[in-house]
């Protein structure tokens, strides 16, 4: 029998207002797909509560989440925009850091569109065929779903960011892309542990 495999789940909807049902739903579906899910800790009672000062509260946090990567064999990251055009910057961070481990990385985005279509831009004549910014910094504009460095990392792992349209008023909670990433993984670790 194959030993189970764990699995961080990563994302910016630990922020909901609903976030432990919403995580607990996504932890059930990685049970269905044979997987333990490592589950971020925070909206962790126990964590949140420990120490009294804000400080102390937010280490407390970042050293429970970086045992549970460093527990994970592999991690799925919800990529999708937050508070931005770009991915949760606490998310980034963690693929990051789970690249760096030399972990197997999945990721998926509720939204479709490119990167630079969701960045304001100057009209491209006079700026070189280039596309910029409200402020004429330089736009990536290589097809991405969000920054190269995100791309491009899950794509060095062997996979890609999934991107599906949820409606907006399910972003962040819908399954369709973790189901996705989740049935990716599955056919990654286990047949080629077969």
């Amino acid at each position: 029998m194959t030993p189970r495999r764990s699995v961080y789940l990563a994302g910016p909807e630990v922020f909901l207002p609903d976030a432990p049902s919403v995580m607990a739903r996504k932890a059930a579906l990685c049970a269905d797909f044979g997987f333990d899910a490592l589950v971020p800790g925070d909206n962790d009672p126990a964590v949140s509560a420990s120490p009294a000062d804000g400080q102390g509260v937010s280490m407390a946090i970042y050293r429970a989440n970086l045992e549970l990567m460093t527990l994970a064999d592999f991690g799925i990251f919800n990529l999708t925009p937050f508070r931005g055009p770009s991915a949760d910057v606490g998310t980034a961070f963690e693929l990051g850091l789970m690249t760096g481990l030399g972990k197997r990385v999945y990721g998926y985005t509720d939204v479709v569109g490119d990167y630079a279509e969701r960045i304001p831009a100057k009209a491209e004549a006079g700026l070189g065929g280039l596309r910029r910014d409200q402020d004429g910094w330089l736009v990536e504009t290589f097809g991405r779903a969000d920054n190269l460095m995100l791309d491009c990392a899950l794509e060095a792992s062997g996979s890609q960011i999934l991107r599906h349209a949820a409606p907006a008023t399910q972003r962040l909670r819908d399954i369709t892309g973790l189901a996705a990433c989740l049935a990716q993984a599955r056919a990654d670790l286990f047949v080629s542990a077969a």
